[in-house]
C-alpha cells in the first residue's frame, strides 16, 4: 500500500483494476478514469462540443481530473476557448463534460482532431493516458468571397483582416459575417469599389466609411464608395464620421464626412439594421463672453429663440433654413452651451447620400438625427437623399431633431431634409419619413422659451408624382411622449 494524503490511509489495487480509497471507517472504489467523445463542435453558429469523463466503481466522494486538449491544426485560445486543464465528478456523480467552444478562426480552413488525454492529477484515480478525440468542424468562408476576418478593429487597407490574405480589389465580393464582428474602417487607402457586398446577420459590427466631401481643404482621396452589384446590410450598421467642431474663434465648421454610395444592383437594409448620420454633423463652438448660447442648430427649418440669450454675433439669417430640398447634400448643424465651468457642444446629423441603379429596400433605419443629448444642447436634422428604381419596405427615414431628455435641455434644433426618389413606380409612403423639429425641454418650453426649431422638409417623388412634407411634432408637456401636429 501507498499513504497519499492525510485523508487517505491505505490505497490498493482491486482485481478488476480498480483503486480502492480508504477512509476512516469505509473503503470506496475510484478505477480508471475513461474518456470519450460526447459532441463535435460546429465552428458555424458557434456550436459547442464536448468530451465526456467517467469514473466506475462508488462514485460517493468528490473527485478532480486532470486533463490535456490538444490538436495538429486547431489552437487553443485562437480556433477555440482554452479549456480549464481540470474537470471535477461532484459527489455522486459518475460522469462529467469537458465543453469545447469554438471561435471563429479564418486561419483554420479545414475540419481539425481535437484530442482529450487524462492525465495525473492531486486526485486518486487509474486511466491515465487515456485517450477521447472529437472534430472541430470548419466554417469555411464560401468561394467566391474575400471576407473579414480581422481580430481586432481595423482597416480594410490592412491584408491581414482579409479572408484571401490581401485587401479587397474592385473585383471582389464582400462578405461580412459570422468570421469577424470587429468594427471595420473603409479607409482610404483602400480600394474604392468593390463588386458586391453581404453584411449577413451575424455581423454586429460597425462599418465606418470615411467618404469626404470635394474640395481642397477637405478631399482626402475617398469621395464615394461605389458596388457595382448588390448591397445587403442585414446585421451590423454603416456610418460616417462625426464632423469636427469649430474652433473657439471660427465663426462655421467644416463639413467634410458624408456617407456618398452609389449602387449598381439592389441595396437592402434589414430589420433591426442602421445606416446611420446620427449625431455625426456639425458641432458649434464659438467662445461668447456673456456666456450662455451659441450656435445655429438649423438647417431644413427656421429657429426660433430668445436672442437676448445667444452669442450677440449671430446674425438673423443665421438661423433661416438653407440647402436643397430636392437633393439634400449639407450636414447639420449644432448648438453650444456655455458658462464659467463647462461647454456642451451638441451636433447635428450627418449626410447619407445613396443613389441606386435598382431597388431600395429599407426594413430597418436610414437616420441622420441631430446628436440624441442628455445635455443642454442638441443639433438640427442632417441630409438623407436616396434615389432608386423603387423605394420598398416598413423602416423609416429619419432626419429629426435632437431628442432633448434633460430637464436642463434648453435649445433644441430644426429639422434636417429628406428626399426619396423613385424613378419606377413605387416610392416611400409619408408615414415612413420625418423630418420634425425639436423643442426645449420641460418648463423651459413654457415659461423660458430659448429655442425651437421647425419641421425640416421631406420630398417623396415617384415617377411625375411629387410630394413636399412639412410637418411636426411635440412634445406634451405632460407624458413626455411626442405627438404629430400634421
Amino acid at each position: 500500500s501507498d499513504v497519499c494524503s492525510s485523508d487517505l490511509s491505505v490505497v490498493a489495487t482491486a482485481p478488476s483494476g480498480a483503486s480502492a480509497r480508504r477512509t476512516s471507517d469505509e473503503i470506496f472504489l475510484v478505477g480508471d478514469i475513461a474518456a470519450a467523445k460526447g459532441a463535435d463542435a460546429n465552428e458555424e453558429g458557434l456550436v459547442a462540443g464536448s468530451f465526456v469523463l467517467s469514473r466506475p466503481g462508488d462514485a460517493t466522494l468528490p473527485l478532480t481530473v486532470a486533463y490535456d486538449v490538444s490538436s495538429a491544426t486547431a489552437t487553443a485560445g485562437v480556433s477555440y476557448q482554452t479549456p480549464s486543464g481540470t474537470a471535477t465528478f461532484a459527489a455522486g456523480e459518475s460522469t462529467v463534460s469537458v465543453p469545447i467552444t469554438p471561435r471563429n478562426d479564418a486561419a483554420l480552413k479545414t475540419d481539425a482532431t481535437l484530442t482529450l488525454s487524462v492525465l495525473a492529477g492531486s486526485g486518486l484515480y487509474g486511466g491515465v493516458g487515456n485517450t477521447a478525440a472529437l472534430t472541430l468542424l470548419d466554417y469555411a468562408v464560401p468561394a467566391g468571397y474575400n471576407a473579414w476576418v480581422a481580430t481586432y478593429d481595423g482597416n480594410a487597407s490592412s491584408d491581414a483582416n482579409w479572408s484571401l490574405g490581401r485587401a479587397p480589389v474592385a473585383t471582389d465580393n464582400i462578405l461580412l459575417g459570422a468570421w469577424s464582428s470587429r468594427n471595420l474602417t473603409w479607409d482610404a487607402a483602400a480600394t474604392h469599389e468593390v463588386a458586391s457586398w453581404t453584411q449577413t446577420a451575424d455581423y454586429n459590427g460597425l462599418v465606418t466609411f470615411p467618404i469626404t466631401y470635394e474640395g481642397a481643404d477637405v478631399d482626402a482621396g475617398f469621395i464615394l464608395f461605389t458596388v457595382s452589384g448588390d448591397v445587403s446590410v442585414l446585421g451590423g450598421a454603416w456610418v460616417h464620421p462625426v464632423q469636427g467642431d469649430s474652433s473657439k474663434t471660427s465663426a462655421e465648421p467644416v463639413e467634410r464626412y458624408r456617407l456618398n454610395v452609389a449602387v449598381g444592383g439592389d441595396f437592402t437594409v434589414g430589420s433591426g439594421v442602421n445606416v446611420s448620420a446620427q449625431g455625426r454633423g456639425r458641432g458649434f463652438w464659438v467662445y461668447n463672453t456673456n456666456k450662455g448660447w451659441s450656435g445655429r442648430g438649423v438647417y431644413g427649418g427656421y429657429v426660433v429663440m430668445d436672442t437676448n440669450t445667444m452669442y450677440s454675433a449671430e446674425a438673423d439669417e443665421a438661423f433661416i433654413p438653407y440647402g436643397s430640398i430636392l437633393e439634400p447634400l449639407d450636414t447639420g448643424k449644432g448648438i453650444t452651451s456655455q458658462t464659467d465651468s463647462a461647454i456642451d457642444i451638441g451636433h447635428g446629423g450627418g449626410a447619407i447620400h445613396i443613389v441606386v441603379s435598382g431597388d431600395f429596400v429599407n426594413e430597418g433605419r436610414v437616420i441622420a438625427n441631430g446628436q440624441t443629448s442628455t445635455g443642454t444642447t442638441g443639433g438640427s436634422g442632417g441630409s438623407i437623399y436616396v434615389r432608386a428604381s423603387n423605394i420598398l419596405g416598413d423602416g423609416s427615414f429619419e432626419a429629426k431633431a435632437s431628442n432633448l431628455t434633460s430637464s436642463g435641455a434648453k435649445a433644441a434644433g430644426s429639422g434636417g431634409r429628406i428626399s426619396l426618389v423613385a424613378t419606377g413606380s413605387n416610392a416611400a409612403t409619408s408615414s415612413t419619413a420625418s423630418a420634425a423639429g425639436g423643442r426645449s425641454f420641460g418648463w423651459w418650453q413654457r415659461e423660458n422659451l430659448i429655442q425651437e426649431g421647425a419641421a425640416g422638409t421631406v420630398w417623396l417623388q415617384s415617377g411625375a408624382d411629387k410630394t413636399l412634407l412639412v410637418r411636426n411634432v411635440v412634445d406634451n408637456w405632460t407624458d413626455g411622449a411626442y405627438h404629430d401636429l400634421g
